[in-house]
């Protein structure tokens, strides 16, 4: 194999290892959140929908570029934890609508929250969106916004 060849095909093995060990790193952390059963960490943001207290934190907080986590709360008028909705959460930056929306579905954890994998690009204001079907098939949303340094 001649030394160009060589080099090339060490450069694309390094770019597909490291887009893996990220994949791969979110993976482990969203996996870490779902057993360990931690509550919402962090600073958290609270909107109330439609009688639905939907809270909004992120891990780590404040959430930086890179592998984060999504954690999302939802309660009823009563305070009780609901349990069988369908949570999708968007987000995007304003500022860069080029780069679109990504979003990912949340999972339900041990402690009765939902959580969900999220890789923020870069610095700067993301808007994120909340999206829970509840078993009623009403779909309420609230919009969130970070500020990543």
């Amino acid at each position: 194999m001649s030394g160009d060849k060589k080099r090339t095909r060490e450069a694309v093995m390094i770019s597909i290892r490291k887009k893996n060990s990220g994949i791969l790193a979110a993976i482990l952390l969203l996996l870490f959140f779902l057993f360990a059963g931690s509550a919402l960490a962090g600073k958290a943001n609270t909107k109330t929908v439609d009688g639905v207290k939907i809270t909004f934190a992120t891990d780590p907080s404040p959430p930086k570029a890179g592998n984060n986590i999504f954690r999302v709360s939802l309660k009823d008028r009563k305070g009780k934890p609901i349990q069988d909705s369908k949570v999708r959460i968007k987000w995007m930056m304003p500022e860069m609508p080029d780069m679109g929306v990504k979003k990912a579905d949340a999972v339900l954890t041990k402690s009765k929250d939902y959580a969900a994998a999220a890789e923020l690009g870069m610095g700067g204001i993301w808007k994120v969106t909340v999206s829970a079907a509840m078993a009623d098939s009403k779909v309420i949303e609230a919009d969130f916004e970070l500020k990543i340094q």
